[in-house]
């Protein structure tokens, strides 16, 4: 199973070129402020493996030392410290220039009304708002009702970009005081991605209320923010149906996650998965503990790897990165009781690959859609 890690921090030491590939190292600071409980994370020094294309497409021969790589790859320890000096190595799958952050003050705006556009402060009363600043993540506390609000991913994903690109956030996460505690009334989005991004503080702005609450204006909530239910380009079989079905009455992410091709089909019959009397559909969260694994990798060998190549065109390292992400983005089938044999199947006419099969935590099978 591999190992994949996203690693951002600046360059330790200058490239160095081989035959097929670089090495560049970089540093990574640990957490600062750890879960309670739990130690604190030591600054960790890592080797970084980058073809040549991607090493060329940066400029990585050229940065000069201080400059902060995004990376993306799979963890190796195997390599010899010829090859990797720091002991950790990180095959790269995706690497990119992470922008340092802007630390210029921006000017501040003072906001003239517009006599010919007059304000309409019928039921709104006004909000005192101070200057955003920088506070540790983990002091910020979350309502319940972003708890139970399904983000839609897109717009989650889309977020996440451009925040690795410009390496802060576009605006300040909206925060009240309650008993000396920051809680989240805005923004909640931008905390989720910065969370994800491993981000010890992020800014904040804090919206002080008169004694009694305000009724603030809010934009009405987008359809696809509560359930994102998209329809799917290409009909579904019966067994499929009765998978959607099955998700009825389960937790509200199942219902999100099977229309965006991540679950799992649960089989106690080997004859399955066209007949679906015993079938059982199950998210990656709730199948978690249970008997059938959700999040079971497998092993890419080169044969696979060579085989994809020469039908798709693609190279060796898009190849694997495709591999690799496969099992998150279509469908988990089951297909033996004791889970050695198991197949991932997709629902796109887009995606080059219709079927692929795994034994023994191994590919054995790869079945590409008719061109």
């Amino acid at each position: 199973m591999a190992a994949n890690i996203i690693v951002t921090g600046p360059i330790f030491r200058e490239a160095t070129k081989h035959t097929t590939y670089y090495t560049v190292e970089i540093k990574e600071k640990g957490s600062s402020a750890p879960a309670k409980g739990l130690p604190a994370g030591n600054e960790i020094i890592f080797t970084i493996f980058v073809s040549l294309q991607s090493a060329t497409r940066i400029h990585l021969d050229k940065l000069p030392l201080g400059e902060h790589l995004w990376v993306q790859g799979e963890l190796v320890t195997d390599r010899p410290t010829s090859e990797c000096p720091s002991g950790i190595g990180v095959i790269a799958l995706h690497v990119d220039l992470l922008p340092a952050k802007n630390k210029r003050e921006a000017p501040k705006q003072q906001n003239h009304p517009d006599p010919h556009h007059p304000i309409d402060l019928h039921g709104v009363q006004q909000v005192k708002q101070k200057e955003p600043f920088m506070i540790s993540i983990d002091q910020l506390q979350i309502p319940e009702r972003f708890l139970t609000t399904i983000l839609n991913r897109k717009k989650t994903q889309a977020l996440e970009l451009r925040v690795q690109k410009t390496g802060e956030l576009d605006q300040p996460i909206q925060v009240e005081i309650k008993n000396k505690d920051y809680w989240i009334i805005d923004g909640y989005r931008r905390y989720v991605v910065a969370k994800q991004l491993h981000w010890e503080q992020v800014p904040i702005l804090v919206v002080a209320s008169d004694e009694h609450e305000p009724v603030v204006a809010q934009e009405p909530p987008m359809p696809d923010e509560v359930d994102e239910r998209p329809e799917h380009h290409v009909p579904l079989e019966s067994w499929q149906l009765h998978m959607h079905q099955t998700l009825e009455g389960t937790c509200p992410r199942c219902r999100q996650r099977i229309d965006q091709h991540i679950a799992v089909y649960q089989v106690t019959d080997p004859s399955l998965p066209r007949s679906a009397k015993n079938a059982t559909m199950l998210c990656p969260d709730c199948a978690n503990g249970q008997p059938n694994p959700a999040m079971i990798g497998y092993q890419v060998n080169t044969i696979v790897v060579h085989h994809l190549c020469r039908e798709t065109g693609w190279t060796a390292l898009e190849a694997r990165e495709w591999l690799v992400n496969f099992p998150k983005k279509y469908v988990f089938v089951t297909m033996s009781r004791d889970h050695s044999i198991r197949a991932y199947e997709s629902w796109d006419k887009s995606e080059p690959i219709a079927c692929l099969r795994v034994q023994n935590n191994e590919i054995n099978f790869i079945k590409l859609k008719k061109q």
